[in-house]
């Protein structure tokens, strides 16, 4: 599934799962969750994708404590530099960082995230 058809596939799961509290899509959930171990590269292009549509309002949470957080938990270190190359022109990824929910274990970027809005959770209740 090209980036786009899955960015539009994950926003439509996510849509239609809030106002019928059922999965709909579970092809394009995993996907998109495969992607942080399997290719966070193409994870990355993804969540771009994501914000650069302009119907994402209502899927702001979830893009931040699904994508990005999985993003962050699996490849902290290696995106850093780039979710803050990325804040100085999306104004939206401020606004997700804050559902992002991360280990105090992202070591030694746990104190850069947490300056970017996101949340730190113990260890051990991760």
């Amino acid at each position: 599934m090209k980036v786009q058809e899955l960015a539009t596939e994950w926003i439509k799961a996510q849509k239609v799962e809030r106002d019928e509290k059922r999965l709909t899509n579970p092809t394009a959930i995993d996907a998109v969750i495969d992607l942080s171990t399997d290719d966070p590269e193409a994870l990355w292009i993804l969540i771009l994708e994501i914000f650069s549509r302009d119907d994402i309002d209502d899927v702001i949470d979830s893009l931040g404590a699904g994508p990005l957080e999985d993003l962050i938990a699996e490849n902290g270190e290696e995106f850093i530099e780039r979710i803050k190359a990325e804040l100085i022109n999306n104004t939206k990824l401020a606004s997700v960082l804050k559902f992002v929910w991360i280990s105090e274990d992202i070591k030694p970027s746990v104190n850069e995230y947490s300056d970017l809005g996101c949340q730190i959770v113990s260890a051990k209740a991760t």
